[in-house]
């Protein structure tokens, strides 16, 4: 009983659109229909109600925006890119657009290792960047080292027996100056660096982003650093290509970027204070993907003379989520526009546009002058990520997350803390740590709002607004520092 009054709350969310309301509805019914178990699992129903309407909406916004630019391409990059690349090829088959989507087997590792060379005296700031439990294990990995050349790198440096140890930012921006002072790491760094390069700028030139045709990128976003990385490839080989992209949120740019080469829809750096402070990107990360392994780099077949991914052998561990999330978008999307399956469609049948009257016609209308699917998705990730109760905590608390580019020693996306460590999270807690007048370390989570539900004691209430509240000092001091910019 207590579960579907929760999954009535985001009915009612979607009930100012019927056509999406509807399309979830329809699925869920035809999905429990076709289970074996005569019921669907929570996170499957909270992912047709949630974020199915808001992937929606956002690949909607980046296909009209696309055409207004004249883009004549998009590259959805893996793995957050999967779904959004699934629902791009319904809308354009829907909308008649001429856009062609492609899925492009990337990852920030297998596109920053090619590029270290180019500029070497940033390549320390690429490897030295702060997460979740950062070791310098992590930190030496990101360079692509070997098991050898990390022993000898940690012998050199005297960290013997520290690899293991969580640093926090500071210790990080310490240890760029010590890796700087290393001559043979950095020479083990350039040669990897060298030696990667040219299967990656093959397989880039291969699926197209070395042409001349106008086209863009199609991501998560967050910090933007993928897109550098793999435009620093691009203009190695050819500085006039202009490399845009179109995310789901940002919250900052790299350094020196061209801010208008980036376009983020649910929030910016300078806007969406409100939407950053009740968002978990990491939460969205972990559901929004693709069931294989990331990718490590590229070889080149030598029958075919053609480039192909390598990826990682043991796959996305949630990959058994990630099918049902798959299912579950390509029937909402079946019902939003009863449009047929594209498996098996010609380019030419692709780009017909279909009769999609009547219970689709919130999904593919024309335009959102009004910013209607982000005050949605506003809605939905309120509920979702914001406010969630057991049941959310449940469904996708134990879903696992890294926030590392190699993505080692993944962590439950809510995990599992103390009332103690919840209360270090506050703005006060977080205080006294990081000035040093606490001797403890602050337990992250990757998902707070679900480690408090999670933990049960305390008052979860406060802890959530204390959270909120350090989130929006945090965010509103980012937009302040980005305006003086």
């Amino acid at each position: 009983m207590q579960k579907e009054r929760r999954l009535e709350a985001y009915r009612r969310v979607l009930a100012r659109h019927p056509g999406y309301l509807e399309a979830a509805m329809q699925a869920e019914e035809s999905l429990r229909k076709a289970s074996r178990e005569g019921e669907l699992p929570t996170d499957t129903r909270l992912y047709l109600y949630a974020m199915a309407p808001a992937l929606s909406e956002f690949v909607g916004w980046v296909l009209e925006e696309a055409v207004k630019a004249g883009k004549r391409k998009l590259y959805f990059l893996s793995r957050d890119g999967y779904p959004m690349y699934r629902t791009a090829q319904r809308l354009c088959q829907a909308r008649g657009y001429g856009l062609e989507c492609r899925y492009l087997n990337v990852s920030r590792y297998s596109m920053r290792v090619p590029g270290y060379h180019l500029q070497p005296d940033h390549g320390l700031e690429w490897i030295c960047v702060g997460g979740i439990d950062v070791t310098l294990e992590k930190i030496l990995r990101r360079a692509a080292l070997t098991d050898q050349e990390m022993k000898e790198a940690i012998l050199a440096m005297g960290w013997q027996g520290r690899c293991q140890e969580i640093l926090n930012y500071r210790q990080i921006s310490e240890l760029k100056g010590i890796l700087g002072g290393q001559p043979k790491l950095l020479r083990d760094i350039d040669r990897h660096s060298r030696e990667a390069y040219p299967a990656a700028l093959g397989y880039l030139r291969q699926e197209g982003l070395l042409s001349e045709e106008p086209y863009a990128l199609v991501d998560s976003g967050w910090v933007g650093t993928l897109q550098q990385s793999l435009e620093r490839l691009v203009h190695s080989s050819n500085p006039g290509i202009r490399v845009e992209g179109y995310y789901f949120g940002l919250y900052e740019l790299p350094r020196n970027a061209d801010v208008s080469a980036y376009h983020a829809w649910y929030f910016t750096p300078g806007t969406g204070l409100g939407r950053k402070a009740r968002f978990s990107n990491s939460l969205f990360e972990a559901v929004c993907s693709a069931g294989e392994g990331m990718t490590l780099g590229y070889r080149r077949d030598e029958k075919s003379g053609k480039y192909q991914p390598v990826r990682e052998t043991s796959g996305n561990p949630n990959r058994d989520q990630l099918r049902r999330n798959e299912e579950a978008l390509e029937k909402f999307l079946e019902c939003c526009g009863n449009v047929p399956a594209i498996d098996g469609l010609s380019q030419g049948e692709a780009a017909k546009p279909l009769n999609l009257r009547g219970k689709g016609h919130d999904l593919w209308r024309q335009g959102d002058p009004a910013g209607t699917g982000v005050k949605l998705a506003r809605k939905l990730f309120d509920l979702l990520m914001a406010g969630p109760t057991n049941l959310e905590v449940t469904a996708y608390g134990d879903t696992l997350f890294c926030d590392d580019i190699l993505e080692s020693g993944r962590r439950k996306t809510a995990a599992e803390l103390t009332e103690e460590q919840i209360r270090d999270q506050r703005l006060l807690g977080r205080f006294w740590i990081l000035t040093g007048r606490k001797k403890k370390e602050i337990r992250e989570s990757a998902w707070i709002e679900g480690s408090i539900v999670r933990c049960g004691s305390g008052n979860i209430r406060s802890s959530l607004r204390h959270v909120r509240c350090y989130k929006y000092l945090v965010f509103a001091r980012k937009q302040f520092l980005t305006g003086k910019t």
